[in-house]
């Protein structure tokens, strides 16, 4: 535990109350995550939850929502490390078979590679992640399948839930999924040039080749075919998202509840 002199003295004097406090790792701070009549509250450096900056650097870091799950018992979080090395990574790639690199405090989907099953696949995905994280941190992280659902929550309610959807081409017997993936960005309108100014963003090219071999963007789907062309499910790289409140287990909401009381 590295804590600076003023986040010694909180921690000393909460420690010194009889209160549990965990340290977690969040850029290049960290934070103490404890509970206090009965929420969870959290101190970035020195700051509360409640200042805007301490804001910002939460809902930045991937591994910190990875802790504050797991604190709340719940194990539906995949395996995950902190990147150190290619060769770690390979011997992670070994054991887990499938996995994704991403920023740890990333966005949108930007330099988040997907279905990494070889080797060969692990430098470039680094180098895509470094460049999306302002901290130079990256995280490797088991692969699993489902479906991508956001939960919103304010004031312990939820008032929304939407599954999110990789971004799509439709195959007409005739087109690449490359020249599909060509045309669904120029010529429909719903989705848009500048990010999130429509109900779609363009389908992001560079999140295409990472996901894509060149067999699969030269692969002419029949007509009707649905075929994905993007790892990961967010708008920014040309998902969709789609309202399914009221359709979905009142067990998952009832967690995304509980990780925020």
């Amino acid at each position: 535990m590295n804590l600076k002199i003023t986040a010694q003295s909180i921690y000393q004097e909460l420690t010194e109350r009889g209160i549990d406090v965990s340290i977690v790792r969040l850029n290049l701070t960290q934070a103490m995550v404890f509970n206090y009549a009965g929420k969870m509250r959290v101190i970035v450096g020195s700051n509360p939850d409640i200042a805007n900056a301490s804001f910002s650097t939460i809902a930045q870091n991937k591994n910190f929502t990875y802790e504050v799950v797991k604190k709340h018992g719940m194990t539906s979080v995949p395996e995950t490390e902190t990147f150190e090395s290619v060769s770690q990574a390979e011997e992670f790639l070994k054991v887990n078979k499938r996995i994704v690199i991403k920023p740890v405090d990333g966005a949108h989907g930007n330099g988040v590679t997907t279905n990494i099953t070889k080797p060969r696949q692990i430098e470039q995905a680094v180098e895509a992640a470094l460049s999306r994280s302002e901290s130079e941190k990256i995280l490797l992280q088991k692969q699993i399948d489902g479906t991508d659902l956001r939960v919103l929550v304010i004031d312990n309610e939820c008032v929304g839930v939407v599954s999110r959807e990789p971004a799509r081409v439709v195959g007409d017997g005739e087109s690449t999924v490359l020249e599909l993936i060509e045309h669904e960005n120029m010529h429909n309108s719903d989705r848009g040039e500048t990010p999130y100014t429509k109900k779609m963003n363009k389908i992001d090219i560079d999140a295409v080749m990472r996901f894509l071999s060149a067999s699969q963007l030269s692969y002419v789907p029949g007509i009707g075919e649905i075929f994905q062309v993007v790892g990961t499910a967010n708008i920014g790289t040309g998902g969709r998202s789609v309202e399914c409140y009221g359709i979905v287990p009142e067990a998952l909401i009832d967690q995304a509840i509980k990780i925020l009381s």
